[in-house]
């Protein structure tokens, strides 16, 4: 099992650091709790955007700026700053936020929801069309929707429902956004923590942040083989993307959200963001749209 070592990529210390995507030779991620989008300006972590509630999620839009899954919905985040909604599924549930979120092979954006009281069936997973016209619920009854990640030849779709600690596989319908034949190809031992974020490689191979787990694995989903692991000093690691010329490179967020006092001395660096050096390369973002 290959181990690997990473370093910190910035002294910035994030709350909440999530979202972690690899844009126009930087990367950016976003601060959930501090309502930050930040990215990387060599060893700087630079505010791009601080908006007016919690941001879970963030992925770049092909006409330019950012779209943003929010407290009160989704969001277009334009390149002089203006936000516009774009849909909010489930307006009258307050007891939601989104959280994860990623755009498919054709541009849809798809993000789920996590439950501020974790109401085990509480939250969902939606998928907004290419062109902002239709917002659909493809997923419900979950309560921490999470990582995301389809295959390079698109037919499926790897996701994380966080309380399950298992990574789940669906057919997923390029032409339609909808997902079916869902099946359990991984599962996280307890003594690893909980699955949060993940991102996949070239080769089809799974990288996933595990919260409370101080590290990020890596897996391969159709054995259901641990293939090594980033071993982490930060224990909450919430999720990882692939960036560099090449993408030869693996970025990993994290958080200080929990921590006491006596759990800094034993992990200094938590909050910020790492970079790792892995036999792996990535794939470009895919922006919405």
């Amino acid at each position: 099992m290959e181990i690997y070592t990473p370093r910190p990529a910035t002294d910035h210390v994030a709350q909440l650091g999530e979202g972690p995507f690899w844009h126009e030779g930087k990367l950016h991620y976003v601060d959930i709790e501090r309502n930050q989008l930040r990215r990387l300006e060599g060893s700087e972590s630079v505010l791009v955007h601080e908006f007016p509630e919690m941001v879970g999620v963030v992925v770049p839009a092909k006409k330019g700026g950012f779209v943003c899954g929010m407290e009160t919905g989704i969001f277009h985040l334009s390149p002089d700053g203006a936000l516009t909604k774009l849909a909010d599924p489930d307006p009258d549930n307050a007891d939601v936020r989104f959280n994860d979120g990623k755009c498919d092979p054709t541009g849809r954006f798809v993000a789920g929801t996590i439950s501020f009281s974790r109401n085990p069936v509480g939250a969902a997973l939606y998928s907004l069309s290419a062109d902002g016209a239709s917002c659909e619920k493809i997923l419900g009854e979950v309560c921490n929707s999470n990582g995301l990640a389809w295959t390079k030849d698109r037919t499926t779709f790897y996701y994380i429902n966080t309380p399950s600690r298992q990574i789940w596989k669906f057919d997923y319908c390029l032409e339609t956004g909808a997902i079916s034949n869902k099946e359990v190809v991984i599962d996280i031992p307890p003594e690893d923590g909980k699955p949060d974020g993940m991102c996949i490689d070239a080769d089809d191979n799974l990288w996933i942040g595990h919260w409370a787990g101080w590290q990020i694995a890596h897996y391969d989903p159709r054995t259901g083989a641990k293939l090594g692991k980033v071993d982490m000093p930060a224990a909450n690691c919430t999720s990882c993307c692939f960036g560099g010329a090449n993408f030869e490179q693996l970025y990993i967020t994290t958080s200080i959200n929990g921590l006491k006092k006596e759990d800094f001395e034993k992990q200094p660096h938590a909050g910020k963001v790492f970079v790792a050096d892995v036999k792996a390369t990535g794939l470009p973002t895919q922006a919405w749209g």
